[in-house]
């Protein structure tokens, strides 16, 4: 029996030498003060935390140029990605840069990094992970390059908010070129008051600027940010009719979401894109003219818009999403233009 005990023992202990090496490192390597780990195409590496108890750097202090290229035992690497928490809670950073090879920023990789005050995203990243600025207290002003790789995830990554909790935010610049903002951007950046967006931009995901000085500056009725209709603010009359005006490319997700107040809408040749949630829920809207400019329908644009009795769907659509007109159960016909490809799911569920 004792034996048996022993050769147990022998084996549980064996176990335990060999995950001490796995968990008392976080990275592969370090070079020059930056940790590393090795991306699965063996040809690439991701910056990384320094331990697992503390993941942090508690050193690190001043600015940081993360480089483009780094070799270990004679091996190069590609440095493509700044990994989850990678300086998460960094107080000494006080600046960094980011090189054109980075592609995506992880989850929570600066936050808590109170010596940011100014910060440039370049426009090689397409993702930023949630919460990745979050609570950067001292941060004054971003610029955003961020070509983000889908609008769709824009709009659903509700829990993004990577600049949530950095109240001293003025000023946020949005880069020439750049097309899609991501949801909950700039959520509870209370301190905002100068947002730049520029013409190319052509999807804002939902609340990307809510709760911002900016946004509340507005005086309630339809703002808009560059070529795109944002969002209505405020409580809606009844009987509300509402011109959308020239130049107007996109109506964003959740436009007019729930303003039963809306009595008819005029759409300029000018848009584009009727975007997700665009007009949901209108109790009062009974007809609506989409112009020939429109090549997009997103999903629940007219969702629950049960008064509409009449709409047309220009032979210029190609796409129309899940939901869009769901519920329309006072639609007694439609006609869909042989141009469109795309046709989501219940689009026209209980059109009686």
């Amino acid at each position: 029996m004792n034996r048996i005990l022993t050769t147990k023992l022998s084996l549980l202990l064996a176990l335990l030498a060999m995950l001490l090496p796995s968990t008392a490192s976080a990275y592969n390597f370090m070079v020059d003060g930056l940790c590393y780990n090795k991306n699965s195409d063996g040809t690439s590496v991701t910056v990384t935390f320094q331990n697992t108890t503390n993941p942090r750097y508690s050193s690190l202090s001043g600015d940081v140029n993360i480089p483009a290229q780094v070799t270990y035992s004679g091996a190069s690497y590609s440095v493509t990605a700044i990994g989850n928490y990678a300086f998460y809670g960094c107080d000494g950073l006080t600046g960094f840069t980011i090189p054109s090879s980075i592609t995506s920023i992880g989850n929570e990789a600066f936050r808590g990094c109170d010596g940011l005050t100014n910060v440039t995203i370049p426009a090689s990243v397409t993702w930023v992970g949630k919460n990745a600025f979050t609570n950067c207290t001292n941060m004054q002003s971003v610029n955003w390059n961020v070509k983000w790789k889908s609008n769709y995830t824009g709009y659903s990554s509700s829990s993004s908010a990577p600049f949530s909790g950095s109240h001293k935010i003025e000023k946020f610049t949005i880069g020439d070129g750049v097309e899609i903002i991501p949801a909950y951007l700039c959520y509870g950046c209370i301190g905002l008051t100068n947002v730049t967006i520029p013409n190319s931009v052509t999807f804002i995901g939902a609340d990307a600027f809510t709760n911002t000085a900016w946004f509340n500056a507005h005086p309630d009725g339809l703002v808009y940010a560059g070529l795109v209709a944002y969002k209505y603010k405020g409580n809606m009359p009844s009987g509300t009719i509402i011109a959308i005006k020239d130049g107007t490319k996109v109506i964003n997700p959740n436009c007019f979401n729930g303003c039963n107040g809306l009595a008819s809408v005029t759409i300029p040749n000018s848009v584009i894109e009727i975007n997700h949630y665009a007009f949901n829920g209108f109790s009062g809207l009974t007809s609506i003219s989409i112009p020939s400019s429109v090549t997009c329908i997103g999903d629940n644009a007219f969702n629950g818009c049960f008064r509409l009795t009449s709409v047309t769907i220009p032979s210029s659509v190609t796409s129309i999403g899940n939901n869009a007109f769901k519920g329309c159960n006072g639609l007694t016909s439609i006609t869909i233009p042989n141009a469109v490809s795309e046709m989501g799911e219940y689009a026209f569920r209980d059109c009686i």
